[in-house]
């Protein structure tokens, strides 16, 4: 059930600051109240919902600075986590990462988002696992899962998608090479860079602004 609603969340089908309530959400996935609850609590515990006072929950609705504060930070961490990943990552990874990249741009040419989205994200947690730092992973981890309908955002404009596209080209031929500097510069920028793109798809409310 958690997978089912943060797909929503992330996707824009359920929008930044709906409230959610069990009851609602029991009726629309006929699903009993232990499930709904439990999905909520992993959502809540990952930052893509957040509790209301009088009962419920809301998707979360951050301000725009937070969020690109928080690219900013990924941006940090993933370089580091590139420059550790191509020293020590196996060749049988370097394949299974080229892999993923052949089916990513397969579902970039078909116009496929969603398909795109959860292959760039396994590339990326590739790297991040490549690296073999539990607590660097972790936080990553963290960041990203509150982020990650802003990160889905970008590629909304076709510019945007194909330049994160060619930044993984240069992901892979840097992994390929095994040059952590190269990497890292590209990985510290790879998501920062979006920062204008982001602005505008993000419509600022009342709350954002103050």
């Amino acid at each position: 059930m958690a997978d089912v609603l943060r797909d929503l969340i992330v996707s824009g089908a359920v929008a930044p600051g709906t409230r959610l309530t069990e009851v609602e959400l029991c009726r629309t996935f006929n699903r009993s109240r232990g499930p709904i609850r439990e999905a909520i609590r992993v959502l809540t515990s990952e930052g893509l919902t957040e509790p209301l006072p009088n009962r419920g929950v809301r998707v979360r609705q951050p301000g725009i600075d937070e969020i690109l504060q928080t690219f900013s930070v990924i941006g940090t961490l993933d370089a580091m986590a590139g420059e550790h990943a191509a020293a020590r990552i196996s060749d049988a990874g370097i394949s299974h990462i080229g892999d993923l990249h052949q089916r990513m741009v397969a579902a970039f040419q078909g116009g496929d988002i969603a398909g795109y989205y959860q292959l760039n994200q396994a590339i990326h947690h590739a790297i991040w696992e490549a690296s073999e730092n539990k607590v660097l992973v972790q936080e990553l981890e963290r960041l990203n899962a509150w982020v990650r309908p802003y990160r889905f955002a970008v590629n909304i404009r076709v510019d945007s998608w194909r330049k994160s596209v060619m930044d993984h080209e240069n992901i892979l031929i840097a992994l390929i090479n095994r040059d952590g500097r190269r990497l890292g510069q590209i990985l510290r920028l790879h998501l920062p860079g979006k920062a204008d793109v982001l602005r505008a798809q993000l419509v600022v409310s009342p709350t954002q602004s103050e």
